[in-house]
């Protein structure tokens, strides 16, 4: 087995840790499933399992800062290799070729834009979406219950003054 250097790098482990323990001590109790799927693949080409996303381990003496030193994101992508061909048929199955690729700062910048669409930049606060979105669900389960529904619009005085572009330029400039 071969462990690369950014392997060790990202999770903290030694190739010596590594070499001749089971995957499953790298993944996270709630990825090893999904993992177990990719790592027993045996298909190969365009069936081969592709982009499994799964949560690695990191060991917490390394030192290395990475997403709050607990875990890294990873896009996995497993293929079965063989050995010996019979026409196009594979004839033995001797184990799995796997590439995962650290997703980290995707997940994490996708995750910011997630949380942006719905919150207010400047104050984190709800935004009218979110609003309208969690109106609408309340509507809809006061619908089937039977029940009433009430909504209290409060509105701040020269609270826009503080959200608006020139606003926000002129409080950073304080």
């Amino acid at each position: 087995m071969f462990v690369s250097k950014r392997v060790e790098t990202l999770l903290g482990f030694s190739s010596q840790d590594l070499v001749g323990q089971h995957y499953s001590m790298l993944v996270r109790e709630e990825d090893r499933e999904k993992a177990q799927y990719a790592f027993n693949e045996r298909r190969t080409g365009e069936r081969a399992s592709s982009n499994v996303e799964i949560r690695l381990q990191r060991d917490d003496g390394s030192g290395y800062r990475h997403f709050e030193n607990r875990f890294i994101v990873t896009m996995l992508s497993a293929s079965g290799l063989y050995e010996g061909v019979d026409g196009n048929r594979p004839q033995r199955f001797i184990g799995t070729y796997g590439v995962a690729r650290d997703i980290t700062d995707r997940k994490r910048a996708d995750d910011v834009i997630s949380f942006y669409a719905y919150h207010d930049q400047l104050t984190s606060l709800p935004n009218r979406t979110l609003f309208g979105d969690r109106l609408e669900l309340a509507l809809h389960h006061a619908g089937r219950n039977k029940t009433c529904l009430r909504v209290i619009f409060v509105d701040l005085d020269r609270f826009s003054w503080l959200t608006t572009p020139t606003a926000t330029a002129k409080a950073t400039a304080c």
